[in-house]
């Protein structure tokens, strides 16, 4: 049988919780996105489950959540995401909470990122 002590640094080193538990109990919500310098954005949201992870995906405008683009998992409690991406062009944005294996039901945001 495997160490369970090894196995929770293979989770904490993966960026993934580890699967036992409650799932998310609740969604993400009021999604917006912010610019900073040029080639820099910033995710925000409110919690619906400040114990869950956050996960942000991106893709161009017309995109839909499954072919999104993964950019990060943030640690419980976090409100915002940064990243690079270029300036100015046309974006959506989903954000989930994760938990225990379960994912939320992504709550996106369109947006043109106006030139910094």
């Amino acid at each position: 049988m495997p160490d369970i002590s090894k196995m929770a640094l293979l989770f904490a080193m993966s960026g993934t919780p580890a699967e036992v538990g409650d799932p998310p109990s609740g969604a993400p919500s009021n999604v917006s996105v912010s610019v900073y310098g040029a080639n820099y954005w910033r995710v925000h949201w409110t919690n619906g489950d400040p114990a869950s992870y956050s996960r942000v995906y991106y893709g161009p405008e017309n995109s839909d959540f499954e072919t999104a683009i993964f950019s990060g998992n943030e640690l419980p409690g976090a409100t915002s995401h940064d990243t690079g991406l270029d300036a100015g062009d046309d974006y959506r944005f989903f954000v989930t909470h994760y938990r225990n294996g379960e994912e939320t039901a992504p709550v996106e945001k369109n947006t043109n990122l106006p030139d910094a």
